[in-house]
């Protein structure tokens, strides 16, 4: 192979590992943002289950009257 074929691979296979770290931590970045999104959507999700049921619990009170 001659020197200039050799830097060519060379650099490809430089050019090949960045654009696999780049994807790994994209992926990375990606979970663990959609993990903070879930996180956020469970805990809202808990309020609104407390909400309805305090709602439910004061709607039964009034059908007494």
């Amino acid at each position: 192979m001659n020197p200039d074929s050799e830097r060519l691979a060379e650099s490809i296979s430089q050019l090949e590992k960045s654009i696999s770290g780049v994807c790994d931590n994209l992926r990375r970045e990606m979970r663990q943002g959609f993990a903070g999104v879930l996180e956020r959507l469970d805990r809202i999700n808990t309020e609104l289950d407390r909400q309805n049921s305090v709602m439910e619990a004061a709607f039964r009170g009034l059908r007494k009257f």
